[in-house]
């Protein structure tokens, strides 16, 4: 078990674009259950997310991008008689600190489990390993080309969407909330002062017991129910938000969802992907 996702922040969302998102086999089977309804709105809950909801449905968004990017990625490999990584979606965790699923994280807890990274150059000679390198890095810009301007015109909006999920993260009334999350989870022994010094407090006490599954429950279902009331202002100021800020961006969001759906939707079908976005 890892606790590895535990702090999914803003360099977690942005880091969507500008890099290959190729994803390789992990070790537990995972089901989505977004809200959106079809690829272009699952795309701006993944660019745009307000909640833990939207953002378990932008995760789905991404790893339907993923699943593109490996199709192309893999046959590119191929094309130069190299063998193709394999592919299946990132476990949904809803343990970011940002947007979490608390729903999520009093069922299932903070943990995921993984499997082992594949080495695609294991076996291979020095010269096979430098060619396969070489291949990969050019696929890679190959890949990262098909997306580009989706980049380009997403990755600004995004960062300024980010912006004001800061600036909501400093407003009196979750402010408030949080100090009422301390004090709620003082009451069940949990002597903390905020999100960050609950997972201090959590890592020290999976340090100290070694890794437990009942420790690590117990204290998502502490984390959950406390930080309901603090989580329910923080997304219905975000909803707000979101609603003003696509408004006010209007043309360009117009732009960023034609563009979904011209290269990725366009793409998933070329390549026959099974989507998880609904």
């Amino acid at each position: 078990m890892s606790l590895s996702r535990r702090f999914l922040s803003i360099r977690y969302l942005l880091s969507f674009f500008g890099v290959i998102f190729v994803v390789v086999t992990l070790g537990n089977s995972v089901s989505y259950a977004g809200s959106s309804t079809n690829i272009a709105s699952a795309a701006l809950d993944r660019f745009f997310p307000t909640s833990g909801a939207t953002f378990e449905a932008g995760d789905a968004y991404s790893n339907d991008v993923s699943a593109i990017q490996t199709v192309i990625y893999n046959k590119c490999l191929e094309s130069a008689g190299f063998q193709g990584i394999p592919f299946s979606p990132q476990p949904y965790v809803g343990n970011n600190t940002e947007f979490p699923n608390l729903p999520y994280l009093r069922m299932h807890g903070f943990s995921a489990s993984e499997g082992p990274t594949p080495n695609p150059t294991k076996g291979l000679s020095a010269s096979e390993k430098k060619a396969y390198n070489q291949q990969s890095s050019d696929c890679s810009q190959k890949v990262s080309a098909k997306f580009a301007s989706l980049q380009s015109l997403g990755a600004p909006l995004q960062s300024e969407w980010m912006g004001i999920v800061s600036q909501i993260d400093q407003t009196k009334a979750f402010r408030k909330g949080i100090k009422e999350f301390s004090s709620c989870a003082a009451k069940s022994g949990v002597d903390v002062t905020g999100i960050n010094s609950f997972f201090q407090y959590m890592g020290k006490q999976m340090n100290e017991s070694g890794p437990s599954e009942a420790v690590q429950l117990h204290l998502a279902g502490i984390y959950a129910t406390c930080l309901t009331p603090a989580e329910t202002v923080r997304d219905n100021l975000r909803a707000t938000a979101r609603q003003n800020f696509l408004s006010s961006n209007a043309e360009q969001i117009k732009q960023l969802t034609n563009q979904v759906n011209s290269i990725v939707k366009v793409l998933g079908d070329e390549y026959h992907i099974k989507w998880q976005t609904n």
